[in-house]
């Protein structure tokens, strides 16, 4: 594939695009690095502080981490917050859904 790609830069149109993809990989490297580092903050905030009360969501940090990543997706069940009554738990995932979508939404600005 690499080959292939050293071919596209031979090609009028598709040379600068190639060019610019390359470029454009210290970019991606740092989103996704930053990303990473929120979402493993946030995931083991959100352990540590509802682990205890919704073990079954947030007891472990790949459980937790399953959570806020469908939480990102839009398919929570907000019902077992609510059950929870830990209005500090709710801040954190709210914030924590909040902020990774700023950063998500960056990306595309």
């Amino acid at each position: 594939w690499l080959r292939i790609i050293n071919f596209c830069t031979l090609s009028h149109s598709l040379g600068p695009m190639v060019a610019m993809i390359f470029r454009m990989m210290g970019d991606i490297a740092t989103f996704f690095t930053i990303m990473l580092i929120l979402f493993v903050a946030f995931a083991m905030c959100l352990m540590f502080t509802l682990g205890d009360v919704l073990p079954e969501q947030f007891g472990s940090p790949t459980s937790a981490a399953a959570t806020l990543f469908l939480a990102l997706l839009g398919e929570f069940d907000f019902g077992y917050l609510h059950d929870a009554d830990i209005s500090y738990g709710i801040f954190y995932f709210a914030y924590g859904v909040q902020l990774l979508w700023l950063v998500i939404g960056s990306l595309v600005l």
